[in-house]
């Protein structure tokens, strides 16, 4: 198995892996990752689905996803549309998953009329009294040196990250569960452990490079890996969408954090503000002055 990016690999069809028709699948517990690897066997590995078996303890399929169905009005799942464009893993799953109420149209097809016809998002930043708008007018108000902190944080590898709480790193989130407590190299198996040939970890709770945990996309992408890899499906994966080495991403991050202020309005430490000026001016007629420009930073 191998990461890919651009649309050469995503565009092919792989041939079917030698053998595959006597080999069987068996995924325990009926979740997306277990629903993205059953899809990905017969589409990419075309595995026979009779030879598919899913364990699933509940009546419906679906597991964190809290399926409920409803038979007037479909199956019904919590979240939302909390999707983003670098789902990579997930649109190619849902690309070639059928619709079962449009002709010659895909699950993707439908997911992106729905937000082209219906557009998903929120103004608020923040509530009050169990749901009521904080009318924050769409800003942060952070500090500059809550700001700044934040701005240090894109900058530090993750690895760096492990075994932090809290109370080390700039964090909004109101509670801890298991997503979100401290992490360190090797707390999660790796999602085909070394040395296995017919055993995969699937989920969020298994280990996959640079990606990160409590997306829908987490678990598609570690169902295609534990496939990819078992059966040397002959197409990459693709890779995780490389913003943290994008400077426009950690430009138009920045834009938002300042609430649109510039660079130079930050208050900062004497020593801060004269080594921003002079960056600032080494960076004149550069490529990069055009950036900072762009996203209004300066």
């Amino acid at each position: 198995m191998y990461y890919t990016n651009g649309n050469y690999e995503a565009f092919a069809r792989p041939r079917k892996p030698q053998g595959v028709g006597e080999k069987q699948a068996w995924l325990v517990g009926g979740g997306l990752a277990s629903l993205a690897a059953a899809a990905f066997l017969v589409r990419d590995a075309q595995m026979d689905g009779s030879r598919i078996h899913i364990l699933e303890d509940s009546g419906l399929p679906g597991g964190a996803c809290d399926g409920l169905l409803r038979p007037d009005v479909g199956f019904v799942i919590r979240g939302g549309r909390e999707m983003e464009n670098h789902y990579e893993c997930l649109w190619d799953l849902f690309r070639s998953v059928p619709s079962l109420e449009v002709e010659d149209a895909s699950v993707l097809d439908e997911f992106y009329w729905l937000n082209h016809d219906d557009p998903n998002y929120s103004k608020n930043r923040a509530t009050l009294k169990q749901g009521a708008s904080a009318d924050t007018k769409n800003r942060f108000e952070l500090s500059d040196e809550a700001a700044l902190e934040l701005m240090r944080l894109f900058f530090t590898p993750d690895e760096a990250l492990y075994d932090k709480t809290i109370d080390d790193v700039p964090c909004m989130m109101p509670y801890v569960t298991a997503f979100f407590m401290p992490r360190a190299a090797g707390d999660r198996p790796d999602v085909i452990p070394e040395g296995c040939v017919n055993f995969a970890f699937l989920g969020q709770f298994a280990e996959t490079p640079r990606d990160t945990i409590f997306t829908t996309e987490y678990s598609v992408r570690t169902a295609m890996e534990a496939v990819y890899t078992l059966l040397g499906i002959e197409r990459g994966v693709p890779e995780v969408y490389a913003s943290v080495y994008d400077v426009r991403c950690l430009l138009n991050a920045a834009h938002y954090l300042l609430d649109g202020r510039r660079l130079t309005e930050m208050k900062l430490p004497l020593p801060y503000k004269m080594a921003l000026h002079a960056g600032l001016e080494k960076l004149r007629g550069t490529t990069l002055d055009e950036l900072l420009v762009r996203y209004e930073l300066v």
